[in-house]
């Protein structure tokens, strides 16, 4: 039985009968410990013999009620005492030991209580330098590797999805060569606005390729060129206004990259747009020459840039290395898309740009 549970009785004991209770409740628990201390026997009746056990709990409840009705028991260096006593009788602390607790004349009550481990503030606060400092070196090739991940993963799905939509379209509307057709976009008012519904270029995407994406919903921009939402936040809009050929893909945050990187060309490429073409047919009439910078496309779908490519991955990771120049003059900036496709739909360890949003 423990102290609190006898204690909480101190209210219910009688105290009548007990010849000690005259003196201070210090005084007390002293003379019963020089009991407890002159018969050892204490120790042993309570740990083997029931009935005696049963004596020695009985004795105690008196003992504390007669500290109880001293007053003493609400005391730090008296209850300390009563529990200094408690343990001598059940054996749990020497009699001799609990003696010598009692020669100690102030009892401070951390003597009693176990100490609780626990960091100094200074150890926290250099322990929280040492997690900023590491938070602080990995944190931004994490965010990357993400970045990157998520730039794979959607060129990958975007690629199968889009020339899946063509084969579904040739299904309808035969050869793509057939309805395939480098159309304009929207007109733009007096104050230089686009005007909604002028866009061939939109009505054409809608009717062969739009309604077999999951698209969330479209919008024209400032330029006169269109751009459509996809479910898993990528996007897809025209390079321009003039043409059906040229297309921009945006992995993640489009609007936050045109407005970073703007509408003329494709800003931004490598980095957050990404270039594709769709030319599966050219003129009867183009030269031998145009022919051959168009072949990687012609007869294809939707392709990543590779107007004018040579074949070598050098000359991919060439114009991805660039930050600015034109599709005209290769190695183009725009030959990023491409340079993720040879490698697999992998952003490359020599890939010579961080993807961002």
């Amino acid at each position: 039985m423990y102290l609190r549970d006898l204690s909480c009785q101190c209210s219910s004991l009688s105290v009548r009968g007990h010849s000690h209770c005259e003196h201070s409740a210090e005084q007390t628990i002293k003379y019963r410990l020089g009991e407890v201390r002159s018969n050892p026997a204490y120790a042993y009746n309570y740990r083997n013999k029931p009935l005696q056990r049963a004596q020695i709990l009985k004795q105690l409840k008196g003992w504390i009620a007669c500290l109880c009705r001293w007053g003493g028991f609400r005391t730090i260096r008296n209850r300390m005492l009563v529990s200094t006593l408690t343990l001598a009788m059940t054996g749990r602390l020497h009699a001799n030991a609990a003696g010598a607790l009692l020669k100690i004349r102030y009892l401070p009550i951390h003597s009693f209580t176990p100490k609780i481990p626990a960091f100094t503030l200074a150890e926290v606060l250099i322990t929280l330098g040492i997690i900023g400092i590491v938070a602080a070196m990995t944190l931004p090739a994490l965010i990357q590797r993400n970045n990157n991940k998520i730039t794979e993963v959607r060129l990958k799905r975007f690629y199968t999805a889009i020339n899946q939509a063509v084969l579904m379209a040739e299904a309808e509307y035969e050869d793509r060569k057939y309805w395939f057709e480098d159309l304009k976009g929207a007109e733009l008012d007096a104050d230089g606005k686009p005007v909604k519904g002028s866009s061939p270029a939109e009505k054409w995407f809608n009717k062969y390729l739009g309604k077999h994406l999951p698209i969330l919903h479209s919008k024209l921009l400032d330029n006169g060129s269109f751009i459509v939402y996809f479910t898993d936040g990528s996007a897809l809009r025209t390079i321009n206004q003039y043409n059906t050929r040229d297309w921009t893909f945006y992995p993640k945050s489009a609007d936050k990259c045109i407005e970073k990187y703007g509408l003329t060309g494709v800003g931004g490429a490598g980095i957050c747009a990404f270039p594709f073409n769709f030319m599966p047919r050219i003129s009867e009439t183009s030269t031998p020459a145009t022919r051959e910078n168009w072949k990687f496309h012609i007869k294809k779908g939707f392709e990543p840039w590779k107007y004018k490519w040579d074949g070598s991955r050098e000359q991919l990771l060439e114009g991805c290395k660039k930050q600015t120049g034109g599709a005209d003059n290769p190695p183009s900036p725009y030959f990023c898309t491409a340079l993720i496709q040879y490698d697999n739909w992998t952003i490359s360890p020599d890939y010579p740009k961080k993807v961002s949003y």
